[in-house]
């Protein structure tokens, strides 16, 4: 299994934690996210996954006002989905240099 996902996974597991004990969305957001969590780490997932659930709590809803929790989703979403961000960044970089 892919380590930066697995410490990707536990950086999110552990913003969700942190911001559960005051924010309900949050919570909500831990809960349906655990198993999936907790698949990545014991490597029983098959990766790339197709969707990540409660995208919209991150990027839309209550949970949008926690940059770093928008953030660590959203890293967490990508590499879940098997989507490498870095070589995407790089590409069109070159491209604005030309």
């Amino acid at each position: 299994m892919n380590s930066e996902l697995i410490q990707i996974t536990k950086d999110l597991e552990s913003l969700l934690i942190k911001y559960s004990k005051t924010e309900r969305a949050a919570e909500l957001s831990l809960n349906a996210l655990k198993s999936l969590f907790d698949s990545i780490i014991d490597g029983t997932v098959e990766l790339p996954i197709s969707s990540v659930p409660r995208s919209y709590d991150f990027h839309e809803g209550d949970l949008r006002k926690y940059e770093d929790l928008e953030a660590a989703y959203s890293k967490f979403a990508t590499r879940a989905k098997g989507y490498d961000l870095d070589s995407a960044r790089e590409f069109f970089k070159e491209l604005r240099e030309k």
